[in-house]
């Protein structure tokens, strides 16, 4: 039995292993098409340019004013969520300002969801066969990858990327998790918040998740009053940490995001 066992996880080990080659390729073409016939024929739309701008002012401070102007720097634009221009303007400070126009950022959020779909298309469909898993995978990462051909994607596609990481993330908490692991989705759900304010619409359909999950990892060996109790005290953690993280993102213009959420996101 034991070599049998060997195989058949040498033999899923495998069919995993193709399952993510061939998603990188998929995603790896589907970036160059979109940089050879798309990012080239199109002007950027003014969230674009925006966001572009702030990249290169935040690179300017931390070039040449050092990593506390560059902090100040991110806080003042936060009105606009603060996550992609920063991580853009490292990448300008690394790789200089070309980085830019090979849109690398987001190129690195596209790969980020492809894997996050594989890892929740592997769990959900468990041990199915292989051709069906890959079907599912390639229709899902090709809807995953719609958001790159929008305008504004900038936003869109880090966004849809760190939510679904932390879906993948909360299906795939162990019970014995460390406490790190435990509140990694949620960190991960605050950053997809840092990537556009209105990711917060989706909050509370992500804690009911979390608290979903927990409940039926309770049932097992408990109550079902005592899983419902559990279940809510996920939620409000959940919330708690979410919220926390989000606001500190956001804490230089919280009164203005708070507005444009209310009186325009949400608003009209």
């Amino acid at each position: 039995m034991r070599p049998n066992g060997k195989r058949a996880f040498s033999g899923w080990r495998r069919a995993r292993i193709v399952e993510y080659a061939l998603v990188l390729a998929f995603v790896v073409l589907v970036d160059i098409l979109h940089w050879t016939f798309f990012s080239n024929m199109f002007p950027l739309d003014i969230d674009e340019a925006g966001y572009s701008l702030f990249a290169l002012v935040e690179s300017s401070s931390l070039r040449y004013q050092g990593i506390g102007s560059w902090l100040h720097t991110i806080g003042a634009f936060s009105q606009n969520a603060p996550l992609v221009p920063a991580v853009n303007s490292l990448l300008i400070y690394v790789l200089g300002y070309q980085s830019l126009d090979f849109e690398l950022t987001n190129c690195a959020f596209d790969l980020m969801l492809a894997v996050a779909v594989v890892s929740i298309t592997g769990r959900v469909l468990g041990n199915t066969s292989f051709f069906a898993r890959l079907t599912v995978v390639i229709l899902s990462v090709t809807a995953g990858a719609l958001p790159l051909f929008l305008q504004s994607r900038i936003f869109a596609l880090p966004a849809t990327a760190l939510a679904t990481v932390a879906i993948a993330l909360a299906i795939g908490e162990s019970a014995d998790a460390k406490w790190y692991r435990r509140y990694a989705p949620e960190l991960i759900f605050a950053l997809a918040i840092g990537s556009r304010s209105m990711v917060i619409g989706f909050l509370p359909g992500f804690l009911l998740l979390r608290a979903v999950l927990k409940a039926s990892g309770e049932l097992k060996c408990k109550a079902f009053l005592r899983a419902s109790r559990v279940a809510v005290l996920q939620m409000f953690r959940s919330g708690l940490v979410v919220l926390t993280v989000s606001v500190g993102l956001y804490i230089g213009a919280l009164q203005n995001v708070t507005k444009y959420l209310i009186g325009y996101g949400y608003g009209q």
